[in-house]
């Protein structure tokens, strides 16, 4: 249910917290199940909200790492010597690199620019000749190619 209402990223991090903390997890479950306690499920519910204070807190705490890296990148990318449509191309490919682990295909990179095939794989080319070779890795593994800026190669 958590997933579908808020997607797979607080599933996940709901996971974690509870895998860092199995130990107690099932220490709470046991109490709970305890005939004694007569299905008072209370410290279980407790034990859970702060799974998810916990996930929360982390998730928090990552966005606002992945926001100050991406104001980085912002920043060096606006000081390059590129057209604006390839900075936009670029930013782009940097906020993916940052927060996907898959590149965009082409037809993506089309959608979100609204430019042309042709137009796009020529701003891939022109930020490539300017910053080199290495910046754009091309992963051939799917049927579409799929685009990944190699953010290390960032001058």
């Amino acid at each position: 249910m958590i997933g579908a209402e808020f997607g797979r990223l607080p599933t996940y991090r709901l996971s974690y917290a509870i895998k860092d903390n199995l130990k107690n997890y099932y220490e709470v479950f046991k109490i709970s199940n305890d005939k004694r306690n007569k299905g008072d499920l209370t410290p279980f519910i407790l034990s859970f909200l702060e799974f998810v204070k916990s996930s929360l807190q982390d998730s928090i705490k990552n966005a606002n790492e992945l926001k100050k890296k991406l104001e980085i990148y912002r920043k060096r990318n606006r000081s390059l010597d590129l057209s604006e449509t390839d900075k936009k191309v670029l930013t782009v490919l940097t906020e993916n690199a940052l927060l996907s682990l898959s590149g965009l295909t082409l037809s993506q990179l089309q959608k979100i620019n609204g430019k042309g095939k042709s137009s796009v794989k020529r701003y891939l080319d022109h930020i490539e000749q300017k910053l080199g070779p290495d910046m754009i890795k091309i992963d051939t593994n799917h049927r579409e190619y799929r685009y990944l800026l190699n953010l290390s190669a960032l001058p």
